[in-house]
């Protein structure tokens, strides 16, 4: 469930905040959740059709724990071999700040709600969209065949959410690269911490509990 995950990525801040810091990571595949689909890959060696399990990826980590994340990387295949421990670099310039800025949003416009398997294989193809591409039919890359019913329907909704997303960052993303051994570039997230109320706010939120106490007991006394 989601709420299981928000709770764990929020006591996994502090961690990725000293990962960043050393700038590596380790990580061994623990699974992914998702679907499989086929994909046009345009960016691999020989570009063509080509059967993917699209998801969220399962990872253990001595630097984060347990952490989730999604892949960035279509040109590189995934080590998926749990006893191989995969180090991988932070790169804060992984893609251009508009691209990030872009991937930011269709997090922050949609993952809070995406649960299934079924959801988790269309947010892969919204964010391989917009990591490649310009629409779902052409150019690097392309959703083909397979899936459940709307999936592809799903990865539209998600762009376009994103395309319209103007509230607050709630997301920190974490994109990490260069693994040793060779393996496919991910992207972690993280919840951002609410914001606290000022003190002033909870002096009036306060104030306001006193005069719901002050009614109450002038209404028992009628």
């Amino acid at each position: 469930m989601k709420i299981l995950k928000v709770m764990s990525f929020v006591a996994m801040l502090a961690p990725i905040g000293a990962a960043a810091n050393a700038a590596t990571v380790d990580a061994n595949y623990q699974g992914v959740s998702g679907e499989a689909l086929t994909i046009y890959n345009g960016v691999k060696s020989n570009p063509g059709n080509q059967r993917v399990i699209a998801g969220e990826f399962s990872f253990s980590s001595t630097a984060l724990g347990n952490f989730a994340a999604y892949c960035v990387d279509l040109a590189t295949s995934l080590i998926t071999n749990s006893t191989t421990t995969v180090n991988y670099t932070v790169k804060e310039n992984m893609f251009s700040a508009n691209t990030i800025s872009n991937v930011q949003r269709l997090f922050d416009a949609n993952y809070a709600e995406v649960d299934t398997k079924a959801e988790r294989a269309s947010f892969q193809l919204a964010l391989w969209e917009m990591l490649y591409d310009t629409d779902l039919t052409d150019n690097n890359f392309a959703y083909v065949s397979g899936g459940s019913t709307g999936v592809w329907d799903r990865a539209d909704s998600y762009l376009a959410a994103a395309g319209d997303y103007t509230g607050r960052k709630l997301w920190n993303l974490t994109f990490l690269g260069d693994a040793d051994p060779r393996s496919q570039g991910v992207v972690t997230m993280t919840e951002v911490a609410p914001v606290p109320l000022p003190a002033a706010g909870l002096l009036l939120l306060g104030g306001l509990g006193g005069l719901g106490v002050i009614a109450r007991r002038r209404k028992s006394a009628a």
